[in-house]
């Protein structure tokens, strides 16, 4: 006999916002099959006056203001598939790829406080300055910009608070949202979508481990060690944690910024080609490749041309000589 297994709190409370977004956004027929009905009150199907503004966007630009709403687990999820051109209409490659730069920014955070406790030290004895306003918000995590008492400009990645918490409820909405499309809809059972959570709650798990970043920046660096192409940034384990990592900052070119490579005389072409082959290297020669290469990932650095990965959070594997 199966057990019905009752959502938790925090499950039912993203159902609610996963459900009164989709309606705000004119996706009611999503859910017409779906199981999120019978937990979620009826009054959230009375009052929706945003719906028909709403409704004037295109049906891409929509869904990418869903995830937006929805939060950083649905933001990585557009992130990932920003890349797939073969599965999914340009239009909406278009919209997903405005995810790649567009995180909000966490309001009210003692970055410094944070990283006092979560580190045991105080502010000044490793760093010089820090700076309170992020440089930049990433899904998991916020950047900010600091420099280490020996002159050395660094950025600190620190984890967002209670991600995992939220990430964990988000992934058991996806599934049931996964499991109920498998059912009803052909259309939608082709893309596998249950597989396709299944994998991406492997790889955004793996992103939360910030000590298994720090092991996989030190393994791509000594892969490419010597490789004149490339730049790996230096990480500093002794002021990083499982929950913030302290690395070289990194000023540098978005890969997709053709205008502005050009404009610092750098040749996008040399660039493309040299960048499929080092990717062909991580695969073919080292088994161990970046499993997340959007555009944000990607920079390149003005003076020396070379290129430099970030993020090293979601890694691949294909071969392994571990044992």
């Amino acid at each position: 006999m199966a057990i019905l297994r009752i959502p938790t709190q925090k499950e039912i409370k993203r159902y609610a916002t996963l459900f009164n977004v989709l309606v705000k956004y004119g996706f009611e027929d999503v859910l017409s099959h779906s199981p999120i009905l019978k937990i979620i009150p009826k009054s959230y199907l009375e009052k929706h006056p945003e719906t028909k503004t709403n409704l004037s966007f295109s049906k891409y630009e929509r869904i990418r203001m869903v995830l937006e709403e929805l939060g950083p687990t649905y933001i990585k999820l557009g992130q990932i598939f920003s890349t797939r051109e073969d599965m999914l209409p340009l239009e909406l490659i278009v919209e997903l790829e405005k995810l790649q730069d567009h995180v909000p920014k966490l309001k009210d955070f003692d970055v410094v406080t944070t990283i006092e406790e979560e580190l045991g030290i105080e502010k000044f004895k490793y760093f010089a300055t820090i700076e309170l306003e992020p440089l930049a918000a990433a899904l998991l995590a916020q950047v900010h910009l600091a420099q280490l008492v020996n002159g050395n400009e660094v950025i600190l990645k620190i984890q967002r608070p209670n991600i995992t918490e939220i990430i964990e409820a988000d992934l058991m909405v996806m599934k049931q949202v996964a499991d109920s499309l498998e059912k009803y809809s052909t259309q939608a059972k082709s893309l596998q979508p249950i597989r396709i959570i299944e994998s991406f709650e492997r790889s955004i798990k793996e992103e939360l481990q910030f000590a298994k970043e720090i092991d996989n920046t030190k393994r791509f660096a000594q892969n490419f060690a010597g490789n004149e192409f490339i730049h790996v940034p230096e990480v500093y384990k002794e002021l990083s944690t499982d929950k913030i990592i302290c690395m070289e900052f990194i000023d540098g070119i978005k890969v997709s910024n053709v205008e502005a490579l050009i404009a610092a005389n750098i040749n996008p072409k040399a660039v493309a080609k040299i960048g499929v082959d080092l990717y062909i290297e991580q695969i073919l020669n080292f088994g161990f490749f970046h499993a997340d290469p959007h555009p944000g990932n990607i920079f390149i650095l003005p003076e020396s041309g070379q290129i430099c990965f970030l993020d090293f959070g979601m890694m691949g594997t294909i071969l392994s000589n571990e044992k």
